[in-house]
This record gives C-alpha cells, sequence and structure tokens, in this order.
C-alpha cells in the first residue's frame, strides 16, 4: 500500500520467514534465550530464517536486553536479564549471520519495570551494560556496512559457531563467534590469502595458517575480531 517506506516484520519463529516473505521488506528475528536457554539458539534461528528469505531481504534483528522475570508472569519470576557479555555475543552472533540492524530489545522493560529486586538489575546498573554492548559494535558501524565485496568465508557456519566477513578500505575484516558457553578451538577459511593479520581491538590473538586460515582459541561466549592485510 506504500511503496515509499519499507515495511519490517519481527518474527519469533523462525521457520516461518518464508511463509510470509511477500509481507515484508526488512525481517527481524527477536531471539530471547536467556536464563533457559543456550545463547547459541541466537545463531540457530538466524540461519534457519536466513534459509527462508534466500538472501532476499535486509535483516536488522533484536537481542535480548531484558529479563523475562520482569514481566511480572507467574511462569518466569526471578528469571534474570542478560550479562553484559551474554548481550554482546548474541548481538555479534547476528551480526555475524546477516543482520546489518540490530534493535535490542526493550528499553521499556528496563526503564519502567519495578519493584527493583535486584540491585544488579536496576536502570542505573543495567542500562550501562547494554550500552557497553552496542556500543562495541556501534564502533565498527563502517565497517559492518560497507558495500565493497568481501572473500568468501568457509567454517563457521554451524550452531556452535559463527563467523562473517568484510571489506572497507582495502583492507579485509573477519568476525569469529563462540556461540557456546565452553571454550573453542576456531579454523576460518578464506577465499582469499593474505600477507599478515592486523591487530583489532578484541578477542584473543589469532593465526594465520597458509595466507587464507585463520585460527584462534576462543573462551566460552568469545569472540575475534581480525583485520587482515
Amino acid at each position: 500500500l506504500d511503496p515509499d517506506h519499507p515495511c519490517y516484520s519481527v518474527q519469533d519463529v523462525a521457520n516461518e520467514a518464508r511463509q510470509y516473505l511477500a509481507s515484508y521488506d526488512v525481517l527481524g528475528v527477536d531471539c530471547y534465550p536467556v536464563p533457559k536457554s543456550p545463547v547459541g539458539e541466537v545463531a540457530k534461528r538466524m540461519r534457519t530464517s536466513g534459509r527462508g528469505t534466500m538472501g532476499l531481504r535486509p535483516r536488522w534483528d533484536v537481542p535480548q536486553a531484558f529479563a523475562w522475570g520482569w514481566l511480572f508472569r507467574a511462569a518466569t519470576r526471578g528469571q534474570r536479564a542478560p550479562t553484559r557479555d551474554e548481550m554482546a555475543n548474541m548481538s555479534w552472533q547476528m551480526v555475524a549471520c546477516g543482520a546489518n540492524g540490530l534493535f535490542y530489545y526493550a528499553f521499556q522493560h528496563i526503564y519502567e519495570r519495578h519493584p527493583v529486586e535486584d540491585p544488579d538489575e536496576s536502570y542505573a546498573a543495567f542500562w550501562p551494560r547494554v550500552k557497553s554492548a552496542a556500543g562495541e559494535i556501534k564502533k565498527y558501524e563502517d565497517v559492518l556496512l560497507s558495500d565493497e565485496t568481501p572473500p568468501e568465508v568457509t567454517g563457521g557456519t554451524s550452531d556452535a559457531l559463527v563467523a562473517r566477513a568484510w571489506r572497507w578500505k582495502g583492507e579485509t575484516y573477519l568476525v569469529v563467534v563462540n556461540c557456546r558457553d565452553v571454550r573453542q578451538e576456531a579454523a576460518v577459511g578464506l577465499s582469499e590469502s593474505f600477507g599478515r593479520v592486523v591487530a583489532s581491538d578484541f578477542g584473543p590473538a589469532p593465526v594465520l595458517q597458509g595466507g587464507s586460515e585463520v585460527r584462534c582459541e576462543l573462551p566460552p561466549l568469545g569472540y575475534v575480531m581480525v583485520r587482515l592485510k
């Protein structure tokens, strides 16, 4: 009805993305696993919905930034909010799985909820954690939204490990995300060869093998941004 503005749809049933494909221009998946499910559920739903869209829709996805226990439901009473590291990990999972935008859910729950049972989940304590997780991604905005063609990535496409590459101003950036709460060895291949790794802002030091495979040991819920020349 309005061809001049995009229609944005948020779906929590990831395997229905294709059924609704004709009804939206931009898709978002809202996955709120903490504390009952592993945070790797985010990557699982992202990949399921991505197969449903066949890569035909932009992604503005929705990380969890609230506690189920804040909703005053008997079934969820006392359930905690995500930690800062869990929010950051889930955010990077979404980015690595194709998200080019994020909407954190939800400010009204953070700001308006009461009574405050846990001081660590008060507005004054929790809101800075959300800003910290989001700010880490915002810092890479120009890279993540670059329209330069990146190398193809092999590996890092499972529920346990996800990866994505970008090219910006002549350099290649690669994020690798451990979706599990256990240490993992990561090996991600690239369709081009590179001469060296340039240290980036966060994550363990990676090793470049054979010019086209990046290896690193990721701590539980860890992730790394690798810059290559």
